[in-house]
């Protein structure tokens, strides 16, 4: 036919392979900017900013800058020739950063956070974590960045206890303790856990709460008073573990941290001198510090005037090896309306069966039967997610003093069906 034409089986048409890459390109939303000389990094980064749906566009240096902005800039500080911090505050200075570092280096890690555009810090080294960076890029990229289960994968089961005097902190954070040792942590490491969550959760509960000309409303309190005070607006602390990273989390309900209060605390833990058990006895705000010397990774996730998320991350088998202190640090504001779910309250006549049917699935998960002396005390407000599809049911077993009971929890459209079973 005229005007038509013909090509053999497995020729390919000029320009084939760029149209390919374009047409690739354009799957891709965001364009990231990656400053680095090192090949093997600029591979490494390539693959995990294709997997949060960003096309990565990388430089040497400063000197061969694109004209066009980018969502993102990520910049290797490793070697000799990497950037100064100072020249970098010139470059796309509307753009948030993530810094690479090559050492667990406290002081550099806050240098680098010290810049008002950088909220991540991540070493790059023989323990890198691709997830970490994945994670990272897209609550960068979208705003979204509430929530402990971002950093675990599906099907691990994520504890919540909501406290709301000091008796309570006291049973939440035994209960925590005991369930870090079934999970695997022993002995000093499951201290330095008890050690940060305590420090976390005391921050959340006596420095978190301001009224609202934002003063301080009990750090001019005793201690003795504080432990009488019950409060209006529990702190959330929940906790998870994967067999490699426990996780500690503790959010309140104020939002009265920020990034620079943050910084002036974390910057304490630049002094080699201090140590988590000097520093312990230092006052409100050293909490921080005690984190950073003590767990693996550090976020922060801040909704100003609404809430504040404290997450620590253990790993586990690199504090068996005496390998401490934080590998990476993230400040993260959420850009995204923060939605405040409240569960509906069910009575409190009877809250045992509540409280018994949480811990029992610890019991159930774990084959222990340690956690149920805590049913013999006050009961804590503690609860236990299980995922559970539309049109699904799961069984759970429940044990109740010497009783045992089955319980079906079914999920009908927007609704969740619980009865027993006989």
């Amino acid at each position: 036919m005229a005007g038509s034409a013909s090509a053999k089986v497995g020729d390919k048409p000029a320009g084939g392979a760029q149209e390919r890459r374009r047409g690739g390109d354009g799957m891709l939303r965001h364009k990231i900017l990656a400053i680095s000389s090192d090949p093997a990094m600029r591979r490494s980064l390539k693959r995990l900013m294709t997997a949060t749906g960003a096309a990565t566009e990388f430089v040497p240096d400063l000197s061969k800058l694109p004209a066009e902005a980018p969502s993102l800039i990520a910049v290797d500080l490793r070697s000799k020739e990497a950037p100064r911090l100072k020249d970098l505050e010139k470059v796309f200075p509307e753009k948030r950063l993530v810094c690479i570092v090559g050492a667990q280096d406290f002081a550099q890690i806050v240098a680098c956070l010290k810049l008002p555009r950088c909220g991540s810090v991540i070493t790059y080294d023989d323990r890198f974590e691709p997830d970490d960076f994945i994670i990272t890029v897209t609550k960068l990229l979208h705003g979204q960045v509430f929530g402990l289960q971002k950093y675990f994968p599906w099907g691990v089961t994520v504890y919540n206890m909501d406290i709301s005097n000091y008796d309570e902190k006291v049973r939440a954070l035994d209960v925590l303790t005991t369930y870090a040792e079934l999970a695997g942590a022993r002995g000093a490491v499951r201290d330095r856990m008890a050690l940060v969550a305590e420090e976390l959760t005391i921050n959340g509960m006596y420095h978190a709460p301001v009224a609202p000309d934002g003063k301080p409303l009990f750090r001019h309190m005793a201690r003795k008073e504080l432990t009488k005070i019950q409060f209006e607006r529990p702190v959330k602390v929940a906790c998870a573990s994967n067999g490699q990273h426990f996780a500690v989390c503790v959010r309140d309900s104020y939002g009265s941290l920020d990034k620079d209060t943050i910084v002036k605390f974390l910057s304490k833990g630049a002094d080699a001198k201090l140590v988590p058990e000097q520093q312990r006895e230092q006052g409100a705000g050293l909490g921080l510090v005690t984190a950073l010397k003590s767990a693996s990774k550090l976020v922060f996730n801040i909704a100003p005037g609404i809430g504040t998320e404290v997450i620590a991350l253990f790993d586990m088998d690199l504090l068996s090896k005496g390998r401490q202190g934080v590998r990476s640090v993230h400040i993260f504001t959420e850009r995204r309306k923060v939605k405040e779910v409240v569960a509906p309250v069910l009575p409190r006549a009877s809250p045992m069966p509540l409280i018994a049917g949480a811990l029992a699935v610890v019991l159930i998960i774990f084959g222990v039967v340690g956690v149920m002396r805590k049913l013999h005390e006050q009961p804590l407000n503690v609860h236990a997610e299980i995922t559970v599809g539309d049109g699904q049911s799961r069984a759970v077993p429940v044990q109740i003093g010497a009783s045992e009971v089955q319980l079906k929890v079914e999920r009908r459209g927007s609704n969740i069906v619980i009865q027993s079973e006989p």
